[in-house]
């Protein structure tokens, strides 16, 4: 069988035309080509059915409103640049199927603005609930950041609006690979699991296959990647704080270094996911900056329900706060009776070591093994610079 593929090119001409040519191209299309630099201004474009938006185009908005609003599966991006403006998934369920790869999302700084350059407002899901998985990868978010960087740094105020990548209600079959957040005004990563712990019919999700790998971020605010089980409480039905969101995420290979200066208490990882079978491996969080307003947070905030961390990385230059490095490297807070939460191979460096561990948790087994624990960190005066050196023969 041959089926028909519906495709077309937009020119943008740089005017008030532009939204309405690349509106009706969404309207007819499967796959629509976009170039040149396109007026969006206060306006949202809203693509009817799957689609395929891709293209060199530059979208630019006025940060009144999101560039790409889209309720439904089957969404892919590809090769955009967002200036002003992003995408925001809406439904009154769930979405999924959807592919964001090699876009560049910058300058989204209007006062009025939170959330993130993407915005998933209720749950990101795979199959059977969708037709297909998720994947956002390799794009970069640069002057995320409420009034435009460094606007209010230094003011001791974790306040600042404006984050990468925010899931409102939950995900499931989702990879979040190799991207990069410069300039973050609060978060790089953020998410909640709220609907999946909800009661009404149908919303109750155990996802499976979450991976959050190899995103780099320098110059944030707040936190890393941020995640936490029930956030607003805005759970379906109520919150079954007994159901499990997740089972078997990996996070691995992210890269957190050289936030924005002043330091004001930001983490590198606050990994309160609540589900079951997590593994947090080779991240790294380093401070390798001195000038601080209040000291830095918690290097991995973990909240393991049975699960391993293992090959990490957690390091401090001694700054000028009290305590002058991480107020804590590695917290152990969330898990049930009964599990067991392993913590090995690490490297934990810096003021207030050897004490990094803050085993928190009530009746969890803790096995807290084979981790290099110093006061002070090999290649201090250059921490996110590997010290080995190759030798080839």
């Amino acid at each position: 069988d041959l089926s028909l593929v519906i495709a077309s090119t937009v020119n943008c001409n740089n005017n008030s035309g532009d939204v309405g040519l690349i509106q009706s191209a969404l309207n007819g299309g499967e796959t629509v080509t976009v170039t040149g630099t396109c007026a969006i201004g206060g306006s949202s474009l809203v693509p009817v059915g799957p689609v395929t938006i891709n293209g060199s185009a530059t979208l630019n908005g006025s940060g009144a409103s999101d560039i790409i609003i889209y309720s439904g599966n089957g969404l892919s991006v590809n090769g955009l640049t967002f200036s002003g403006g992003g995408i925001h998934g809406t439904s009154s369920h769930y979405q999924g199927a959807w592919s964001i790869t090699n876009c560049k999302f910058q300058n989204n700084n209007t006062s009025n603005m939170s959330y993130g350059a993407i915005l998933i407002d209720h749950i990101l899901a795979g199959p059977p609930y969708t037709s297909g998985v998720n994947v956002i990868s390799h794009n970069t978010f640069t002057n995320i950041w409420q009034n435009g960087y460094p606007w209010n740094i230094g003011s001791g105020s974790e306040s600042i609006a404006g984050s990468g990548i925010w899931f409102q209600g939950g995900l499931d079959q989702t990879t979040v690979d190799s991207n990069s957040c410069d300039q973050i005004g609060y978060n790089c990563i953020k998410g909640f699991f709220d609907n999946q712990y909800g009661t009404s019919p149908g919303w109750a999700l155990t996802s499976h296959n979450i991976v959050i790998s190899n995103n780099v971020m320098t110059n944030v605010h707040r936190i890393g990647i941020e995640f936490q089980g029930i956030g607003g409480g805005n759970c379906p039905g109520g919150c079954n704080t007994a159901q499990n969101p997740s089972d078997g995420l990996v996070m691995k290979g992210n890269f957190f270094h050289a936030p924005s200066v002043p330091l004001d208490n930001q983490f590198a990882y606050s990994a309160l996911f609540g589900g079951t079978n997590e593994q947090f491996l080779n991240n790294v969080g380093v401070i390798e900056v001195t000038s601080c307003v209040f000291r830095p947070g918690i290097a991995l905030e973990s909240g393991l329900d049975g699960g391993t961390v293992q090959g990490n990385v957690f390091g401090s230059v001694v700054t000028t706060c009290n305590p002058s490095g991480w107020q804590t490297y590695i917290t152990d807070s969330y898990a049930h009776s009964g599990v067991t939460n392993t913590y090995q191979d690490n490297v934990l460096c810096g003021t207030g070591e050897p004490a990094a561990l803050d085993r928190n948790s009530t009746g969890a087994t803790i096995i807290d093994q084979y981790n290099y624990k110093a006061s002070a960190c090999p290649n201090a005066s250059a921490l996110a610079t590997s010290s080995i050196v190759p030798a080839f023969t």
